[in-house]
């Protein structure tokens, strides 16, 4: 399993306490210790390690010995016939410690040595190599007035060596281009800080294995998200290093590949790279299931530009109309469990409707008391006067919407009012100009409406009840609805970045939130379609009626005025069903193919298209599609 990213879990940020309850939790349960890091945070002692699932030897591990206690622990286990495999030497609370790992076994003879100056280091490095060991692990610490050194050397033969041990972070960088270029590959790294400068120790070795991805000077929160990209991308976290630099958490770390083919992961970096520099987007952030089996996700560019946070499959963001099919999952859904209160045909508005006289202060229309469910989650209910755009302008309106002085949006229109006030003045001086089911005019108010039935129905507030019947049975937990304000964004959740004169925060978000307020990570997009795609895979949460219906049009079959082929939360395409969103700031798109791939993107800006811009709704909605097109193989595991 070493080429699986669930064979390797990293944990940090953990206590002495917390650090010794996840050894031992995953000791249970069949994980061994590969590296254990200990640093100052504050001025608390913290831990960061990493574990693998295999079976092995047994092991002797100590996290937090002064100088005295590892030479007394070093001199019990090397007389009990246990090698030292793993030394880390780090400084906090003014003093030097040292975390070790003991493995019993057979083999080699092991010699370890610590408290060593960078001389003492070199003429020890020189003689132990004179008489037949390698170097298998070196740290360095901060003595107070000069770097200390410990390092571990085995007898043993092998492939070619380079090491170095007090590189600055440019100098390590440099050795790690121009030894990956000469056939060496990473085999250990630390990091630590001495005169308030951080310096790196690390071993090559040369020898023909796969390639290799190495990251240091990372914030704690970059260090997060690397670590979930890479997982994401089917790699394994080989060794972990915490130092402080500036008084903050920092990591150094390095990465295998797995069996996703390094020149195929590559392709889709390059090309999202590409993509997001034509159109001068901070950041991306996608996920891809092949057979409902999530194959690949990972954040590009930046979450926050200005604290210099990257983009990971974590961040969650606006998806605007995206939120339409998680709507209309719950309608279909509360049709099955309370199929005596509502039921696709429906009145929704009127005597003996849905909500009776709970809307309006005038007589309702014939067109407003015809009014279905079914009308509203296809965008045939109100025609013009219902939709998102300026009907004034538009060559199928009628004479009446054409007057209507007030003929945009209502959902962008009238702030301050209340969901039932807003549905009560559209419903009084709104009267639909087509009957329903006669003219196909997207509406983002219709969706609104449908959240208010799920709230009349359940007797819940919308997002509570599909937060308990539709998230949370797919295993989504941190979705939400947005605020409406940058400073109440979630911890998670990426900043937004207008272009051409955009306010990505001018919209509310809160009124928005059964057509266009939901928060999501792509990952959990994606963990929500396959749960709704009527293949048998992973069980659905609706049934197969319910997903019926929902990729049919009623409104098509019975008159083809639904010329976008909108089914019930979906635009229904060659056999799939997709679903995009944007408002400034952001675009998104979710979308479930006839060949078994499914797919969420999200970005953080967005571009009116200009000729001087490029074609960026044509770019975006095509990336995923020739990303999947141009990938030769994808691998058969699920990161879900």
């Amino acid at each position: 399993m070493s080429d699986s990213p669930f064979s390797v879990t990293a944990k940090h940020d953990m206590t002495s306490k917390e650090y010794a309850d996840a050894y031992f939790n995953l000791q249970d349960k069949g994980y061994r210790l590969q590296c254990v890091s200990g640093y100052e945070e504050g001025s608390a002692i913290k831990f960061a390690a990493v574990w693998k699932k295999e079976i092995g030897s047994p092991l002797a591990s100590f996290h937090q010995l002064t100088g005295a206690e590892y030479q007394e622990k070093y001199n019990f286990y090397d007389g009990q016939g246990f090698k030292l495999t793993f030394i880390n030497a780090f400084r906090a609370q003014g003093k030097i410690w040292y975390s070790a790992i003991w493995e019993k076994k057979d083999g080699p003879d092991v010699k370890g040595f610590h408290g060593m100056t960078s001389q003492e280091y070199n003429d020890k490095y020189v003689s132990m190599k004179n008489s037949g060991y390698r170097l298998r692990c070196v740290s360095g610490v901060d003595g107070g007035n000069q770097a200390y050194f410990a390092g571990i050397w085995e007898k043993t033969s092998g492939p070619s060596l380079a090491t170095h041990h007090m590189m600055t972070s440019a100098d390590y960088q440099e050795k790690f281009n121009d030894y990956g270029g000469k056939g060496y590959r990473l085999s250990h790294l630390q990091a630590f800080v001495a005169d308030g400068k951080d310096y790196y120790a690390a071993i090559w070795e040369k020898n023909a294995g796969p390639a290799q991805w190495a990251h240091h000077r990372l914030s704690e929160p970059n260090y997060q998200t690397m670590v979930l990209n890479y997982f994401y991308q089917g790699f394994t976290i080989e060794q972990t290093c915490a130092y402080t630099l500036n008084g903050k958490t920092t990591f150094a770390a390095r990465w295998s590949p797995g069996k996703f083919s390094v020149t195929e992961i590559k392709k889709i970096s390059d090309k999202v790279d590409a993509f997001l520099k034509k159109h001068e987007l901070p950041g991306l952030t996608m996920a891809i299931a092949k057979d409902e089996k999530l194959v690949f996700a990972r954040g590009y560019g930046y979450a926050d530009t200005e604290k210099n946070l990257l983009m990971g499959p974590q961040h969650i963001g606006r998806i605007a109309s995206v939120s339409k099919p998680i709507t209309a999952v719950a309608i279909l859904l509360l049709a099955e469990k309370f199929p005596t209160k509502i039921t696709l045909n429906s009145k929704v508005f009127g005597s003996g409707s849905i909500f009776g006289s709970d809307y309006g202060t005038k007589d309702l229309s014939a067109n407003e008391k015809a009014i279905q469910v079914d009308n509203l989650l296809e965008h045939t209910a109100g025609g013009n006067v219902w939709d998102n755009n300026d009907v004034q302008n538009q060559s199928n309106a009628s004479p009446q919407a054409k007057e209507d002085p007030v003929s945009y949006d209502p959902m962008f229109q009238y702030p301050g009012m209340s969901h039932s006030e807003l549905i009560t003045s559209v419903i009084d001086d709104r009267d639909p100009d087509y009957p329903p089911g006669k003219l196909f005019a997207y509406s983002n108010f219709g969706y609104c409406v449908l959240g208010r039935i799920v709230e009349k129905i359940s007797g819940e507030s919308y997002s509570s009840w599909v937060k308990n019947n539709v998230l949370k049975p797919c295993g989504i937990t941190q979705m939400t609805i947005a605020k409406n304000d940058l400073a109440d964004k979630k911890p998670n959740e990426f900043v937004l970045y207008g272009q051409d004169g955009e306010k990505p925060y001018g919209s509310d978000c809160t009124r928005m939130d059964s057509h266009g307020g939901w928060l999501a990570a792509p990952i959990d997009l994606v963990r929500f379609a396959v749960r709704v795609d009527g293949k048998p895979g992973k069980p659905d949460i609706i049934n197969a009626a319910s997903f019926a219906a929902m990729t049919s049009s009623t409104s098509y079959a019975t008159n083809p005025v639904n010329t976008a082929r909108y089914g019930k939360g979906w635009t229904l395409t060659n056999g799939g069903f997709q679903h995009g969103g944007d408002l400034p700031g952001m675009k998104c798109k979710l979308a479930v193919r006839n060949d078994g791939f499914t797919y969420a993107i999200l970005v953080n800006s967005r571009v009116i298209d200009k000729d001087t811009k490029g074609a960026f709704s044509s770019d975006f909605d095509s990336l995923i599609s020739n990303l999947i097109s141009e990938i030769g193989s994808w691998p058969e595991y699920d990161l879900f």
